[in-house]
């Protein structure tokens, strides 16, 4: 049984992790940023830094695919 409210809710929470104001380019653009510091041979000597770097690409990551699902279902 497909909630609407609940996926919406969910969605919304998830675009809240990426500024409020989800911009499919700019989500993009920015993946392509943390891919770029992920491949700096000096991004794991802070394993600090590195861990907020990785989550926010995930993050960023899941919204796009979240957003991917939504537009198919529809």
């Amino acid at each position: 049984d497909f909630d609407f409210k609940t996926v919406t809710q969910d969605i919304d929470n998830k675009l809240k992790l990426i500024g409020g104001v989800f911009e499919l380019e700019t989500a993009q653009e920015r993946i392509k940023e943390l891919d770029n510091l992920i491949e700096n041979e000096n991004f794991w000597n802070n394993p600090e830094n590195a861990k907020l770097v990785m989550q926010e690409r995930q993050n960023l990551e899941q919204c796009l695919n979240d957003y991917e699902q939504l537009k198919v279902s529809f």
